[in-house]
């Protein structure tokens, strides 16, 4: 870790800095002498380190001693960011917050994504530190997710195809599509226009939802 910020950092404040995380288990510092571009960096290398998880949060780098339990017991699941010290999760969509930790199932080594706002979730996390977890699953959340509470982490997850993942959902669930591949349309967007639902994703239009896929976005209340 010292070899890290010593790439990016005047010595004496990598020491300060990296004796405060051994003796602590966790920094949140601005690191304002570094550019966005600069801290993106620095944590993804401080990622390669096997017991630290590093991240950007509003601006500022956050790193956090996780401990890695690879023999837990118990059917795993796929998460995306730190899991909160009070585990729960926050539901942006209607300002709340959800009994557990927010998960995804896991099937053959890949999330389950059985309606389209748990596609638009997991497509979104692209740039989120993924964890596979154990815990006792007690509900499910907002967007029909699995959520759990006594969550251990058993390994970090940085193998994700979300492009590949996320297009093979879609074209399993829809049954129109056009348009041509874009690699940097990773943003799930969804349009109605004269009564019809549009989803667009990785340069494709999507329409004609089959009938068993719920293919709502956004707030329950407003759905029609």
């Amino acid at each position: 870790m010292l070899e890290i910020f010593n790439n990016y950092l005047n010595e004496k404040l990598t020491t300060l800095i990296v004796n405060d995380i051994k003796k602590t288990g966790e920094l949140h510092f601005a690191l304002d002498s570094l550019s966005y571009e600069e801290k993106t960096l620095l944590v993804k290398e401080l990622n390669n380190l096997s017991d630290y998880v590093a991240y950007l949060d509003a601006g500022n780098v956050k790193v956090k001693k996780i401990n890695f339990d690879s023999t837990a017991e118990g059917t795993q699941y796929l998460r995306f960011g730190i899991v909160s010290d009070n585990e729960t999760s926050h539901n942006y969509l209607d300002d709340s917050q959800e009994d557990g930790v927010s998960v995804f199932e896991l099937k053959e080594r890949k999330p389950v994504l059985s309606n389209l706002q748990l596609v638009e979730s997991f497509s979104g996390r692209f740039n989120i530190e993924a964890f596979i977890v154990t815990g006792e699953k007690i509900g499910v959340g907002y967007d029909g997710e699995p959520l759990l509470k006594n969550v251990k982490y058993v390994a970090k997850k940085s193998d994700i195809d979300f492009m590949g993942i996320t297009l093979e959902v879609l074209d399993n669930n829809f049954n129109s599509k056009t348009g041509s591949y874009d690699e940097e349309d990773k943003e799930i967007h969804q349009n109605y226009a004269n009564g019809e639902q549009t989803i667009l994703f990785g340069g494709f239009t999507y329409s004609e939802p089959v009938s068993e896929f719920e293919s709502f976005i956004g707030r329950k209340e407003l759905k029609k």
